[in-house]
């Protein structure tokens, strides 16, 4: 009896301890998992500006972690409620009306209310992001009548308003703490960046990586990784080594690395047609382009229509992307969206036509060509447009042009595209655009010159204003394709191609939730977890 008791002890007691040891194991896998910190690995930190008033594309890579916006986008591309809950326009399209969400924190500890709503809006005065000229222009006054509503009035109506509040190709409407900027001023918010987001900005070195650490958060969903990390690698062959060491969990890779992941077991993922890709020049239609003589000025539009012949574009689809993408004839609309003109694609798709660019060089005046400045430069999802820039540049050789290619970057750059200086007026450079919600909204940023944030293909700003008010939906898609029509005659943006965007993930991750058309991931980050 003692020593059936006293078995029935001993076994007792193991199996206590084995599931004390089970707990233990599960704990520590659990603690680990939680723990985990998810180590993004990307070519450039894009000027690496930090406060979203002065922000554009390819900032939302480490900016989207710290912010929320009154509406975001859901994986089909469409506005949906972010920090406001709901929202309604009324019918003369001239007064918004927020809803905010109670309860959101900024990671200061303070509570987000209307007033830093208001605050966030009205400080885009004098800052320098994109498409803050059309909120401005657009914008007649802000009200709060409580902590929780933000009434929002127009001097004209702009469907597209709305759109530019959201995390598109712009960063200008991220909200942010007006109490914490009133007190520490806009250097140190630069410095020390705050916001509602779901990730709390912990260290950062710059020209190395940020650091985060995730925070409650009242309707986002709650990341599987306790921390961020988004290093700086900008070699391609560092970054893909990462991805197969587990050294990083997720970067941006080029159409050359998908093969090498793939064999070594590791994940690549590809957004279809999510961005347009172009080279475009600078401040052509400026006066001074005429005073200084430029070869490229306006007027002498076969000029550049010479320069778009003289580039096979199939051949650079086929050598830089692998064919994963489709030719582009025209500039803006994307295929199957609104806008989209397949009779106009057809139209500009302009033939590689070496001989004839040259004799359109000679008619125009230039039989030996001319000096060509050219900017290049990587973008998110295009870490491969330098080597392409090479490419046209070797094209543009052979129709006699002498090309000065210059290596840079979106820092650099930023300030010689808005602001248009002498030095840079013809110059050319690389840029890409991705599919949006509010496309009319996007063509601000090309045909018209006021505003510090504007690229100004042309200064069309009367003509637009005309357009972007137009409210019901048939006519301004109608009126949209007209609008595009004459903006492609005037070749100072040569389309090239509508380009995937690849991604590479480690073996063991998943999660990834890609935005349809869109080629950035800076809204993915709490959608990842390791795998099982």
């Amino acid at each position: 009896m003692r020593h059936r008791a006293s078995g029935w002890i001993l076994r007792s007691s193991l199996a206590l301890a084995s599931v004390s040891l089970l707990a233990l194991t599960i704990g520590d896998e659990a603690a680990a998992q939680s723990g985990r910190e998810l180590k993004v690995a990307v070519q450039q930190f894009t000027g690496e500006i930090t406060d979203p008033a002065h922000a554009g594309f390819g900032m939302l890579v480490y900016q989207a972690p710290m912010f929320d916006y009154l509406v975001t986008l859901n994986e089909k591309r469409e506005l949906v409620p972010g920090l406001a809950e709901k929202w309604s326009v009324a019918p003369d399209g001239l007064t918004y009306t927020f809803n905010l969400r109670k309860g959101v924190k900024f990671h200061t500890g303070e509570e987000m209310t209307s007033e830093d709503v208001k605050f966030s809006i009205e400080r885009l005065k004098g800052k320098t992001g994109v498409f803050i000229a059309p909120v401005l222009n657009a914008l007649d006054s802000i009200q709060t009548p409580d902590p929780y509503t933000v009434v929002v009035k127009l001097k004209r109506p702009d469907p597209d308003f709305i759109g530019y509040l959201s995390p598109t190709d712009t960063t200008i409407g991220a909200i942010v703490p007006k109490k914490y900027i009133e007190r520490v001023g806009d250097d140190e918010f630069a410095n020390k960046p705050v916001g509602t987001g779901l990730w709390k900005l912990v260290d950062r070195k710059k020209g190395s990586y940020f650091a985060y650490e995730a925070v409650p958060h009242p309707y986002r969903q709650k990341p599987a990784f306790d921390k961020l990390r988004i290093m700086l690698v900008p070699e391609e062959s560092a970054r893909v080594a990462m991805l197969q060491r587990g050294e990083a969990d997720f970067g941006d890779i080029n159409y050359d690395s998908a093969k090498r992941l793939k064999a070594s077991g590791d994940q690549v993922y590809e957004v279809e047609n999510a961005f347009s890709a172009f080279v475009s020049f600078i401040g052509v239609w400026e006066d001074r382009a005429k005073q200084k003589n430029l070869p490229q000025r306006m007027e002498n539009v076969n000029v550049r229509k010479a320069l778009a012949m003289a580039i096979d574009r199939k051949e650079l689809l086929d050598f830089m992307i692998d064919g994963r993408g489709q030719l582009a004839g025209s500039f803006l609309g994307f295929p199957g969206t609104f806008g989209h003109d397949a009779e106009m694609e057809k139209k500009y798709q302009t033939p590689y036509d070496p001989a004839g660019a040259k004799k359109l060089l000679a008619e125009a005046g230039y039989p030996n060509g001319f000096k060509q400045k050219m900017f290049s430069m990587p973008l998110a999802g295009a870490t491969w447009f330098p080597k392409a820039m090479e490419v046209i540049a070797d094209y543009w050789r052979k129709i006699g042009i002498d090309v000065e290619l210059v290596q840079t970057e979106w820092g650099a750059l930023n300030p010689i595209i808005y602001g248009r200086p002498d030095e840079g007026l013809g110059a050319v450079y690389d840029l890409r655009t991705s599919n949006t919600a509010f496309l009319v909204g996007k063509m601000n940023n090309y045909v018209v010159a006021t505003g510090k944030g504007q690229v100004a293909n042309v200064n069309w700003d009367e003509e637009y204003a005309k357009l972007s008010a137009i409210t019901d939906p048939k006519t301004r898609e109608a009126e949209f394709r007209k609008f595009m029509y004459k903006f492609n005659e005037t070749y100072t943006l040569i389309p090239l191609f509508f380009a995937h965007a690849l991604f590479g993930a480690n073996k063991n991750l998943e999660g990834w939730r890609p935005i349809s058309g869109w080629p950035t991931f800076g809204l993915q980050y709490e959608h990842f977890k390791p795998k099982k």
